[in-house]
């Protein structure tokens, strides 16, 4: 008697974690749009740890997951190429646990607490993105010509834009 709508767009399919290690459900979800298409090796060894280092900022910062659970998790995974991500840990719904845990009082103020920071954050958020994109395009500035640049002081540039994405993703 239930009425249930799919969506089937292949970008949004889920998909198991590699090697059927995670029980959780992966799939596109909010990182579809930042990559529509199959990474190369190259391109995930590049795009996907700063990804995954700036959503775990993200929900340390709004502590809407616990710790426990974001060492459960890889958060961020790659399927065929494609990057997906945990679904049951961005929304906060964990099939695994039981009734009482939900309904808990530490849960529930958690949940609480994590939508006050998240409120708090969304006041602050276009004064703390101007000063993402005025430090990215000093760092940007600063980086001269590529083709003068040593071995050194190429994967230092990657270090540091590493690092620069992470930032960048924790925001968005």
């Amino acid at each position: 008697g239930a009425l249930w709508f799919l969506q089937s767009r292949p970008v949004t399919a889920l998909h198991r974690a590699p090697l059927g290690r995670h029980p959780n459900r992966f799939g596109a979800g909010p990182v579809a749009e930042t990559f529509p298409r199959a990474l190369s090796p190259l391109e995930q060894d590049l795009w996907v740890p700063p990804l995954r280092d700036g959503i775990v900022r993200a929900l340390r910062a709004t502590r809407a997951v616990s710790d426990a659970e974001l060492r459960r998790s890889p958060v961020i995974a790659t399927v065929d190429g494609r990057v997906v991500i945990d679904l049951d840990l961005i929304s906060g719904t964990d099939p695994h646990r039981s009734w009482r845990s939900r309904v808990s009082p530490r849960s529930i103020l958690r949940r609480l607490r994590s939508a006050w920071r998240v409120g708090r954050l969304r006041v602050a958020l276009p004064a703390l993105a101007t000063l993402v994109v005025q430090s990215v395009d000093e760092h940007l500035d600063a980086v001269g010509r590529i083709g003068a640049s040593t071995e050194a002081e190429l994967l230092a540039l990657l270090d540091r834009s590493r690092a620069e994405l992470a930032t960048v993703h924790s925001y968005e």
